[in-house]
């Protein structure tokens, strides 16, 4: 909970989208030999991708909170990143800019492509210091050409919706007492998970449940732990502490000045709510007319019942017997 206030406090007043940066699984294992190096160069590649290509589509610099994840539902070794992106972002001429797209901050495959390229080019100069058996080549080579996966989901205004998804899943723990249990009579330990393989689309994941041996679980458990003092919350952009005294009382102000703002509040409705605000209830029809209402004088005395000025409170209630 207190987490989940210090990120309330620290959010903007703007659109938010939740952007998923994944680690291929041909470095997995370099990553667990190295953790601290690794986890900074995904955390700092995810941001300097995101970054370059909102420079390149929108010429405006965002903000993003990213947590680090090492699991997945299962326990597995599965490295990602988690950001929380601003919606948009200061422009170069000091005015906020909204995204050209109302579903995504940018384009699929130009954060994919970013992403791929930069973090190879932070891997490749502290390489060396690894100390490795293999080349740097030799591991890349399936990797340039490789799709690498960024995952994207729909912006949303909501803050307590955005607080609570952060606390509840984001900055979590990677087994929950809840789902797991300890077999006496068999002598395992018994995992419930969601089944994301057999997933269909729009519908939430299946739950189920896998059997470990004791140390087999003991395992899974303890190749989660961050290295000390790693910082796995980490703020970039104009959620970095210095840009952040800067426009934290300036934004608001910024956004509601900037002339798409009322269109892309509108296209977010749209999205979140998945139908079209622009068309009619009743007749479902897209052409909408426009016409001048005049302001009516005597509108608030349909809804209020005023008392007359010259009416005597007395002489209405003189049926009232009064006993002394």
């Amino acid at each position: 909970m207190q987490w989940q206030e210090k990120i309330t406090n620290r959010l903007y007043d703007c659109p938010y989208q939740h952007i998923v940066f994944t680690l291929p699984s041909e470095l997995r294992g370099l990553t667990k030999r190295h953790p601290s190096v690794m986890f900074n160069v995904l955390m700092r590649s995810a941001w300097k991708s995101l970054d370059i290509t909102c420079q390149d589509q929108i010429s405006s610099k965002c903000g993003a909170i990213m947590v680090l994840h090492t699991f997945g539902s299962d326990l597995k070794y599965h490295v990602h990143v988690h950001a929380l992106v601003t919606f948009g972002g200061i422009h170069k001429n000091g005015k906020w800019q909204w995204p050209r797209r109302k579903n995504k901050i940018v384009p699929f495959r130009a954060i994919r492509s970013n992403f791929r390229n930069v973090f190879l080019k932070n891997l490749e100069n502290i390489f060396q210091d690894l100390n490795e058996n293999i080349t740097y080549h030799s591991l890349t080579q399936n990797l340039k050409n490789k799709s690498w996966t960024v995952h994207q989901e729909p912006p949303t205004s909501n803050a307590e919706v955005i607080t609570t998804y952060l606390s509840k899943y984001i900055n979590r723990i990677g087994l929950s007492i809840k789902r797991f249990r300890y077999d006496k009579n068999h002598k395992e330990v018994t995992l419930s998970h969601k089944d994301y393989k057999s997933v269909k689309s729009r519908e939430k994941p299946p739950m189920i449940t896998k059997n470990l041996k004791p140390l087999d679980a003991i395992n899974q458990i303890l190749q989660h732990c961050l290295p000390p003092y790693f910082q796995k919350t980490r703020y970039y952009g104009i959620h970095s502490n210095a840009a952040y005294k800067k426009y934290k009382t300036r934004l608001p102000k910024m956004i509601e000045s900037q002339g798409q703002t009322v269109k892309t509040i509108l296209q977010l409705v749209s999205q979140m709510l998945g139908y079209d605000v622009k068309k009619c209830e009743k007749c479902d029809h897209c052409e909408i007319g426009r016409e001048d209402i005049r302001p009516d004088k005597n509108w608030i005395y349909t809804w209020l019942t005023l008392p007359h000025k010259n009416k005597d409170p007395c002489k209405r209630n003189r049926h009232i017997k009064t006993v002394f």
